[in-house]
């Protein structure tokens, strides 16, 4: 049971969960709009979606306000239902992202839904069991049991991070939940390749990750709150502290922002949940002003206090400094991020990626925490991310010099999902983009009349500078253009185009082109001066150098690892 005041901050916060629910599919209903998702066809409808539905039952158990009970059982059964049970199908025990399309009828089957549903399960088996009637908790346990067999069957690799932690918890917890000792031993086993995985580089590979870092982060809090085995509860330890490391190095005390790189995230300033998180599970000299955080029950299922050696990192930033992190090993070249924060700025950067919608490769921030400003670079094809995109880069400290070629192997707006066929693809406009967001935005951004002509961008509190040294795509006249985009979770922001194609619908045919490479520099901070970059032909590589920093990369189109086998200069371990 909980206290009479953490039930009523929990009833509080579930007042307008009500509005969504739907009696007479016992689902939650939301309206799905018309902007794209690699998720689901459902448009411009109402939708049912379970992994919202099945939060809706536990958060109503969560109250232990009795009169919900009623509300409750009728979603977990009809979430049990739309389970696959059939031991048979190639999908046993995952669940369809929504109800109107049942698996195999959406783009693709999410099989994450089996650890993400699973846990949620797993929750009610621990808190709710006895509160449910019998026929009803050995459903759920069924459920559970499925779900396990699904990430059993699944096996995802410790690379897929958070993935990877959840199903560790599932399976181990589900394990003594249910006094199973085979899943038991299943769990400890997956949970200690992806420590030893992880053990490897120090980070995870799913690297500094704000959305994914934090879904691991409560998971390893939960994780350590439940799991009794002493070898799982060291592992998890450590995974832990790891969590919580790549918050705090990352953070950026000013603007309250979580600096890149990140090799996954689907907004650009940090969330004020992500805020509220660290404020809640540090000691009372980490004060962002928020206060007593509104009815979380899995906060009361959390072992969540950050490492008092780490508390620091979110309260001063008085001197420059630099991290870089090999975030996964592979031949020929590694992935390396590099963070640069001073009380001035953050600014953090891959050596080498796609440029898929939901990296920031490339992205600074600097302001105060009021009015927080960014810029990040894209590359971008009918006002959406182009995975198919290579990014190059090399960072010292304020600086980055970068590249952008274009694989034939890659995707358009996902980068496996939806894989271009013979590296063709169509579009009215392609441009590589220099985006500026929050206070930014605001700026009036200036229109050079040639990408000869470096730009200077006064943000009052910061200058930033852009060159374009080298820019060639298939005899295109690239230029620079600015303009006005709304952006996803940000609001309207400004951008500086290098515009390579921009009018009627084109078909771009990759393996055909002979020339298709940008090479700039960025410059954030400083003394408002920006030295020359030059980049020269040399060969099948352009050869770029700016101060100290230099590379050459590919000019032509070609495959991912091709272009890794032939680029040099770029940091490679």
């Amino acid at each position: 049971m909980i206290s009479q005041a953490e039930q009523k901050r929990r009833l509080k916060a579930l007042e307008k969960r009500h509005e969504e629910y739907d009696p007479e599919e016992r689902l939650v209903k939301r309206y799905m709009g018309g902007a794209y998702s690699y998720n689901h066809y459902a448009r411009n409808m109402d939708v049912h979606p379970t992994r919202e539905s099945l939060g809706y039952a536990v958060a109503l158990l969560d109250t232990y306000d009795d009169s919900f009970l009623d509300r409750a059982q009728d979603v977990l059964r009809r979430i049990i239902d739309i389970q696959e049970d059939d031991p048979n199908h190639q999908h046993y025990g995952v669940w369809p992202h929504l109800m109107e399309e049942p698996l195999g009828k959406g783009p693709y089957v999410d099989r994450n839904w089996a650890d993400f549903l699973g846990k949620d399960m797993l929750h009610v088996m621990i808190f709710h069991k006895d509160r449910l009637p019998a026929e009803l908790a050995d459903e759920v346990e069924a459920s559970l049991r499925r779900a396990v067999e699904a990430i059993r069957i699944r096996n995802v690799g410790a690379g897929y991070t958070n993935i990877a932690v959840m199903g560790s918890y599932v399976t181990l917890v589900a394990g003594e939940t249910l006094r199973d000792d085979e899943i038991l031993e299943r769990g400890l086993d997956r949970l200690q390749i992806l420590h030893e995985h992880t053990q490897e580089t120090g980070t995870f590979t799913e690297y500094n990750s704000p959305t994914y870092t934090m879904v691991a982060l409560r998971d390893l809090s939960g994780f350590r709150h439940h799991v009794k085995h002493p070898k799982g509860k060291q592992m998890v330890d450590d995974l832990f502290r790891i969590a919580w490391e790549t918050v705090a190095h990352h953070f950026h005390v000013p603007s309250r922002q979580w600096v890149g790189p990140n090799s996954r995230y689907y907004a650009v300033f940090t969330g004020e949940d992500v805020l509220r998180f660290i404020e809640r599970w540090t000691s009372a000299k980490v004060d962002f002003g928020y206060g007593e955080a509104p009815g979380e029950p899995d906060l009361e299922d959390m072992a969540a206090q950050c490492p008092a050696d780490l508390e620091d990192f979110f309260v001063a930033l008085d001197q420059p400094r630099t991290l870089v992190q090999t975030v996964q090993k592979r031949s020929p070249i590694s992935l390396i991020s590099t963070t640069y924060v001073t009380p001035e700025l953050g600014l953090g950067t891959v050596n080498h990626q796609d440029l898929w919608n939901q990296r920031r490769n490339i992205v600074a921030f600097w302001g105060n925490y009021k009015a927080p400003s960014y810029c990040r670079v894209r590359l971008m094809y009918d006002g959406y991310d182009l995975s198919t995109g290579a990014l190059w880069t090399v960072q010292d400290k304020n600086r980055v010099l970068g590249a952008v070629t274009f694989a034939t192997d890659g995707g358009g707006k996902h980068l496996s999902l939806e894989k271009l066929e013979n590296g063709t693809f169509e579009a009215e406009e392609l441009s590589l983009r220099f985006e500026f967001g929050g206070a930014a935005a605001s700026v009036e951004l200036p229109s050079p009349g040639s990408l000869d002509q470096p730009v200077h961008i006064d943000f009052g509190d910061l200058s930033v500078g852009i060159q374009v040294p080298f820019a060639r795509f298939d005899n295109s006249d690239l230029r620079w253009e600015t303009g006005r985009a709304d952006v996803e979770r940000v609001g309207e922001g400004s951008f500086l185009d290098v515009t390579i194609h921009r009018g009627d619908s084109r078909v771009f045919v990759l393996p055909e082109i002979q020339e298709a490479v940008v090479v700039f520099g960025l410059q954030v901070g400083g003394d408002n001066m920006i030295a020359p970059a030059t980049a020269t032909q040399q060969g099948d590589l352009v050869a770029a150098q700016w101060g100290d920093l230099s590379f050459a990369v590919p000019i032509r189109p070609n495959t991912y690892r091709a272009m890794r086998e032939h680029v040099t200069g770029i940091r490679k371990s």
